[in-house]
């Protein structure tokens, strides 16, 4: 792990493979994903945009955050929230409108991969 993360962002990739546990390739890969989208290979990359996307707009009841649900949580925190409050709330929503808009129109709208 500590080569990893010592090695530039746009060499890790290669490190990934030599990885045993599937599941630190897995967390590995994300983590990349996450911080430098960039450095991953344009098919894994997408990917994991087809993923994410599947994620947060899965319907029905999932075990984690979706953006309907987060919505929904949102609208209970708008009832109960002080005035000075409402700022952060807005910003949420508008966070939550521009990624419906990027799965809409980003890369690999409407396809569904697992990575």
């Amino acid at each position: 792990m500590e080569k990893f993360h010592s090695t530039p962002w746009e060499a890790r990739f290669a490190l990934i493979e030599r990885l045993e546990d599937g599941r630190f390739r897995e967390l590995s890969e994300r983590h990349i994903y996450n911080e430098r989208p960039e450095a991953l290979p344009t098919e894994r990359r997408a990917a994991l945009d087809a993923w994410r996307r599947e994620r947060l707009t899965a319907s029905g009841e999932t075990p984690w955050l979706t953006l309907s649900g987060a919505r929904a949580e949102l609208d209970k925190l708008r009832a109960s929230v002080q005035a000075d409050g409402v700022e952060l709330l807005d910003e949420a929503d508008c966070y939550f409108s521009e990624l419906e808009a990027e799965f809409s129109t980003g890369p690999g709208a409407g396809s569904a991969a697992v990575p």
